[in-house]
């Protein structure tokens, strides 16, 4: 889920499904900001959930953020973690057309 920003922080924020449901194993970092306690998934899932919204629903908007995401951060992702994630023939191509442009 997708909140608006906020005015106070100036910034967006997604909430993840909490740890230990069905699916989410996603290594999570805690961080606390000015007494808040924030949770950030690593960049790896948001990237694989922007490309599976890609690949899916067909979403242009999401397919630029898995691109920009990927040149971003081309150093620091793992991409054996991000192949083992694409589930299907789609995931695993879109990810491929990837990794040539973060290098």
């Amino acid at each position: 889920m997708t909140w608006p920003p906020s005015r106070e922080l100036d910034l967006y924020f997604e909430a993840p499904a909490p740890a230990g449901l069905p699916g989410e194993t996603a290594p999570r970092t805690e961080l606390e900001i000015d007494g808040l306690r924030v949770v950030v998934l690593g960049v790896e899932d948001l990237l694989i959930d922007r490309l599976r919204a890609w690949v899916h629903w067909k979403s242009d908007e999401d397919g630029r953020w898995a691109r920009r995401l990927a040149v971003l951060y081309a150093g620091e992702l793992d991409w054996a973690y991000l192949r083992s994630r694409a589930t299907d023939a789609r995931e695993r191509t879109a990810l491929a057309s990837l990794e040539p442009n973060a290098r």
